[in-house]
């Protein structure tokens, strides 16, 4: 008799951001002389519906999760559960600007981007620093720039998105 062997492999990162992307799995089974359909779980929940070798997740809770996939081989009765896959979920930075709000004859106004930290990962670890883009809607100024901080000297309505390796979010 086979014995079969059932496979997870995650195919994005292990860190995802609240609503931001899909994680996206598969699972393969070595050696079934038959067709197999998988059964999903996760953190040890059935995952109704779902039976392909590939499995997209979104809108997964905030927090740290396993996945493991059953490969069911049809005709004979037999199935057989995967390691774990590991990963986590964030929550996604917010953001605010804080600065003057008035320009007089032709001075800056600095203009402050605030992201929040993410709670499992310091800001200050190089692996997950924010990249800051500023816009004005017309043009884009500090392209992918390291400080969260610009002058600006025209008026207008300033917005800045903020970058770390998980998530972007604007302002």
């Amino acid at each position: 008799a086979s014995i079969y062997h059932t496979t997870v492999t995650r195919h994005n990162v292990s860190e995802y951001c609240e609503g931001q992307e899909n994680a996206y799995f598969t699972a393969t089974t070595t050696e079934t002389p038959v067709p197999v359909y998988y059964n999903w779980y996760l953190d040890g929940i059935l995952i109704p519906g779902d039976n392909r070798g590939t499995l997209f997740l979104n809108d997964v809770a905030i927090g740290a999760h396993y996945l493991a996939a059953a490969a069911v081989v049809e005709g004979c009765n037999t199935s057989v559960m995967s390691s774990t896959v590991n990963f986590n979920v964030h929550a996604a930075p917010e953001v605010t600007i804080t600065g003057n709000n008035v320009i007089c004859n032709g001075d800056g106004a600095v203009l402050t981007a605030h992201a929040s930290t993410m709670a499992v990962h310091p800001a200050s670890s190089n692996q997950y620093r924010y990249t800051y883009q500023w816009s004005n809607g017309s043009t884009t100024s500090n392209t992918t720039a390291t400080t969260n901080q610009i002058t600006v000297t025209a008026s207008g309505t300033y917005t800045v998105t903020v970058t770390n390796r998980i998530k972007r979010d604007n302002t």
